[in-house]
């Protein structure tokens, strides 16, 4: 027979045998002589106090005294204080460093890393998956069945409630390591106190930001550059911007959402206790998961899908344009801007050339960069780009750059002066009414080009009905343009055509006007005014049309007591 005793172990009270409460004692002492004297030593006593506690709990289901058995237990699963002194020349003692099995793992409440509390942090350790990847998970899923309507939205917030309540907390040293699937023993609980983790998350970065480190962040966390990184997410922007929609908010919530969840990065000086504490521990780094992998290799697929598309959009509106000033069609013969066209309407033959060249340069520089940047992103390490592809590169970009203020100067000079040339045209009727028509010429306000190769303007304007003390009525039609000087800008004033019908009583007043090719166009405007005498009828119809057209007044007007009255 034994004699027995009370002893208080982890905060719980055991029966426990003389010969083994000496076994445990003695195994206690060589741990505190083992962790020596540090500020942290009777905390991680205390942890380690608690898993032989919990250990014990989970044994003696069916006994009420401790035994030496049961000591020895403890001691073989705690793992003796010689076993991690000179890892590297004991290699014969199995190690009881952290496994990351997934069936030792158990889920948990992070409350370390927590925003509210810490269900997602647990969680994301249960499943081996970045915190900051779950959380934007979850918000998303929020926003998304938030936008949508969908009932599913309290459904999620349902769940975390359901989670918050139900899945306990991790306080103690040992709930923190099952966690995070590392079996809890004497080394990992005292690692646990002197070291913090090094897996790599992604956080703010403070030395690569521009706003807030997010992006200089990601691309820390994946090792590749931080400038096509933001490029590709303001190009992102704009095309979400170029939709017009609800959508194009998206990126900049995301950012700030990212700003909110993502921790700082550490300064210098705790970095370097990190290495210190690596050195000393020789700890190794946690292996990511095949769950964050493959997530990591979908952000990955995705944002090469969006920057490729953009540039093969971009590349083909280039190319389209390049086309189109050569003449050649696209999609069926149509051009995207028919610049062939237009240009000798604005342009000299000598500016046409050099509006060729610059363009040319444009896309060649263009190309250029494109091709760069796919080396740069899908290349093995670090591309260095060679010294005369980068100075063909800067040719390119500062000549046309020289060129096109060369060029922009001496096109818009051709615009710096304006001048109006007014005609009076005598309607020549017996009748006492006069009958406007709209008469149909143009089919957009702005400079058209006709199948002839004439330019077609909408820019015909009616500006009203006015009493005259003269015997007939008349049109008084104003053509104002542009021009290098006053006598250039009335010489091209005079170049339109206004094909203006008038027979008898009938007036047909076009709601455009024709330049002939090879004419310039300096925005010619037409202005018409109609001055009609005392006793004289005026009846005006206006055609119907989407776009602002002539002008033309409806209903019936005449001259009374020197004004025009509407009958």
């Amino acid at each position: 027979m034994d004699q027995t005793h009370n002893i208080s172990l982890g905060g719980f009270s055991f029966v426990i045998e003389n010969n083994a409460a000496k076994e445990l004692s003695s195994y206690l002492a060589k741990v505190r002589q083992f962790l020596g004297e540090s500020p942290d030593t009777d905390e991680i006593l205390t942890d380690v106090e608690q898993r032989m506690a919990e250990l014990l709990r989970v044994r003696m289901q069916n006994t009420e005294v401790v035994t030496s058995s049961d000591v020895a237990y403890l001691i073989q699963v705690m793992g003796q204080p010689e076993q991690y002194v000179d890892t590297e020349t004991q290699e014969d003692i199995p190690s009881k460093k952290a496994k990351f099995s997934f069936s030792g793992r158990r889920l948990y409440r992070d409350g370390e890393d927590e925003k509210i509390a810490g269900v997602l942090s647990g969680v994301s350790h249960y499943f081996q998956i970045d915190v900051t990847l779950l959380r934007i998970i979850y918000l998303l899923l929020l926003v998304a069945n938030g936008i949508l309507f969908l009932p599913s939205a309290s459904f999620w917030v349902l769940l975390y409630i359901i989670f918050w309540v139900v899945v306990p907390k991790a306080n103690t040293t040992t709930e923190k390591l099952e966690m995070k699937g590392v079996e809890a023993n004497l080394d990992t609980i005292s690692s646990f106190k002197t070291q913090s983790p090094l897996k790599q998350q992604w956080c703010r970065s403070q030395t690569d930001k521009k706003i807030a480190g997010v992006l200089g962040g990601l691309a820390v966390y994946y090792g590749i550059g931080s400038t096509p990184l933001r490029i590709g997410y303001l190009l992102f922007c704009l095309l979400l911007v170029a939709t017009r929609s609800v959508g194009m908010l998206f990126p900049i919530l995301l950012y700030l959402v990212l700003w909110y969840l993502l921790k700082k990065e550490k300064g210098d000086e705790e970095k370097e206790e990190e290495r210190d504490l690596v050195r000393e521990k020789e700890v190794k780094p946690h292996k990511k998961s095949f769950f964050w992998s493959f997530f990591g290799i979908l952000f990955k697929v995705i944002g090469y899908f969006i920057a490729t598309i953009f540039f093969v959009c971009l590349f083909l509106i280039l190319v389209t344009g390049l086309l189109s000033i050569f003449g050649v069609g696209v999609a069926g013969g149509i051009t995207s801007v028919f610049l062939l066209d237009y240009l000798p309407f604005v342009f000299s033959p000598i500016e046409q050339v050099l509006f060729y060249v610059i363009w040319g340069m444009v896309f060649v520089l263009f190309f250029s960069v494109l091709v760069l940047f796919c080396y740069k992103i899908f290349s093995k390490g670090h591309y260095n780009t060679p010294k005369a592809w980068f100075l063909a590169n800067v040719l390119l970009f500062v000549l046309p750059l020289l060129g096109g203020i060369a060029f922009a100067s001496s096109v818009g000079r051709k615009f710096v002066s304006n001048n109006t040339v007014e005609n009076k045209i005598v309607i020549d009727s017996d009748t006492d009414t006069l009958f406007l028509n709209e008469k149909k010429t143009a089919s957009f306000s702005t400079m058209n080009i006709d199948s002839a190769g004439n330019g077609v303007s909408g820019e015909v304007h009616f500006i009203g009905i006015y009493p005259t003390q003269e015997a007939h009525p008349f049109l008084l039609i104003s053509t104002s343009s542009q021009g290098k000087n006053t006598d250039d800008a009335q010489l091209h004033a005079q170049n339109i055509d206004f094909p203006l019908e008038i027979k008898d009583n009938q007036l047909w007043i076009p709601d455009g006007y024709f330049l002939q090719k090879g004419k310039p166009y300096r925005f010619q405007r037409v202005n018409i005014r109609l001055f009609v005498p005392k006793g004289k009828k005026v009846v005006s119809y206006s055609m119907i049309s989407k776009r602002k057209g002539l002008g033309l007044p409806n209903g019936t007007f005449q001259v009374e007591n020197d004004r025009i009255i509407k009958l």
